[in-house]
């Protein structure tokens, strides 16, 4: 098994290298406060990042989250709130173990429905969602246009939390700003959000300096709404994300695993 988790890794980084212009402006962008070389040094870090978390997955390596050094901070408001019967959205950065961010939840026996990017091919995609079923009582699927908001409002009726990332490109999403970098980012969970009445639970996964595992759970709120939902939606969709921007993207920038595939453009001037 660490055989295979060493020859995924490497695979992988070899397939990332072929990605480090695009991951260098992206977190050039992103982090324009940052010399030339620091950024060099960091798409290598990203690179690194993304392949063991990759070879984690595939591999069932020594990354796996039982194996890992971990610290949870901020869990018992959550846990307050899930055992009143409270509807749940946790929001997840997609930076640093964020498949770790998506197991921890089953370590205090808490059911979760974790739609997540569709992988090609479908048998690359079962193999990465039957090494996750390991962390417990998760449903995972792959996200479908039209379906995902359906299914996660029957599993939050159901009692189970909703476990959503934030950053997947999105063409009909919302343009949102992070440093000097824009794109469009989708509306999922804070559509959810809106329509369930439901609290959201910030949650930024990150590595350590000594390569333990930290998942820091932020405090309740809910998404502020007037009569008119297509702005409340735009709104809060851009503040959410120029939030998780400042607060873990921009700080973990070398962790963002978004990085290589990301296609921000330079904001205009005067933004």
């Amino acid at each position: 098994m660490k055989t295979r988790f060493r020859a995924i890794r490497w695979f992988i980084k070899f397939k990332f290298f072929w990605m480090r212009n695009k991951t260098n402006k992206n977190l050039a962008l992103i982090r324009p406060d940052l010399d030339e070389k620091t950024i060099k040094k960091g798409v290598g870090q990203v690179t690194e990042t993304a392949a063991r978390s990759w070879a984690a997955m595939l591999g069932n390596g020594p990354d796996n989250l039982g194996q890992s050094k971990l610290e949870v901070r901020g869990m018992d408001p959550l846990l307050d709130y899930h055992r009143a019967g409270k509807k749940i959205v946790v929001v997840v950065g997609h930076v640093g173990p964020v498949d770790e961010a998506f197991a921890v939840f089953s370590h205090y026996n808490i059911r979760a429905y974790i739609p997540v990017e569709g992988v090609k091919p479908v048998w690359l995609f079962n193999l990465m969602t039957e090494h996750r079923r390991s962390f417990g009582d998760v449903v995972l699927e792959a996200v479908q246009k039209g379906e995902t908001l359906k299914r996660a409002r029957q599993n939050l009726s159901e009692g189970r939390i909703v476990v959503m990332t934030i950053d997947f490109q999105s063409r009909r999403g919302v343009k949102c700003q992070i440093g000097k970098g824009e794109a469009s980012f989708p509306v999922g969970a804070v559509k959810l959000g809106l329509e369930e009445d439901a609290y959201i639970f910030p949650a930024f996964p990150s590595w350590g300096k000594n390569e333990e595992v930290i998942i820091e759970i932020g405090r309740p709120f809910k998404f502020p709404k007037t009569n008119d939902v297509a702005g409340d939606i735009e709104r809060n969709t851009r503040w959410m994300i120029g939030a998780y921007g400042v607060k873990h993207i921009q700080p973990n920038w070398n962790q963002w695993l978004r990085a290589p595939y990301m296609d921000l453009e330079p904001v205009k001037d005067g933004n």
